[in-house]
């Protein structure tokens, strides 16, 4: 194998796992949106709030 194309399939691999992270965080963020204004009577924005985080912390402890 030639460098060029060893250094090709290592930059096509790179960007699909880029592609697959990307997607997941987002994935990840809309179950937390969806999760969180369905499951309370809050806005689904409200997620993203320290006071949210910080009342499941104290919850799980």
């Amino acid at each position: 194998m030639n460098k060029e194309l060893l250094v090709s399939r290592f930059q096509n691999l790179f960007k699909w796992l880029l592609i697959c992270l990307l997607g997941m965080v987002l994935l990840f963020l809309i179950g937390l949106l969806l999760g969180y204004g369905i499951s309370s009577d809050h806005q689904l924005f409200n997620v993203f709030n320290q006071e949210v985080w910080s009342h499941l912390y104290a919850f799980f402890q």
